[in-house]
């Protein structure tokens, strides 16, 4: 995936996530340091949704996040401070602690 900066276009970083693994929703860290992307695909062993932590200056996935069931993700966000981040899924609210 590129993300683009607009107006103007300009190449912000391209994140290494392969096509047939979609994405619902994304979330930017305040900092614009990280991004964390909601993705909602089964793998064939650990059919529960994913959410990846990246870090936008070089692509890399800094954390991983499952749930705790095969329901998907609706939402997620990162708290002004960094320090938690939170997601949605079937009436459950996610909250894992995240330092990096």
């Amino acid at each position: 995936m590129t993300i683009r900066r607009l107006p103007g276009g300009t190449v912000v970083s391209r994140v290494p996530l392969q096509s047939n693994k979609a994405f619902r929703d994304v979330a930017f860290s305040n900092d614009g340091e990280l991004m964390a992307c909601m993705l909602n695909f089964y793998e064939a062993r650990d059919p529960k949704p994913v959410v990846k932590v990246l870090a936008l200056a070089d692509g890399r996935t800094v954390a991983t996040f499952r749930g705790r069931d095969s329901r998907r993700f609706a939402q997620v966000t990162f708290a002004p401070d960094r320090d938690v981040l939170a997601a949605t899924s079937g009436g459950t609210l996610y909250l894992w602690p995240f330092r990096r």
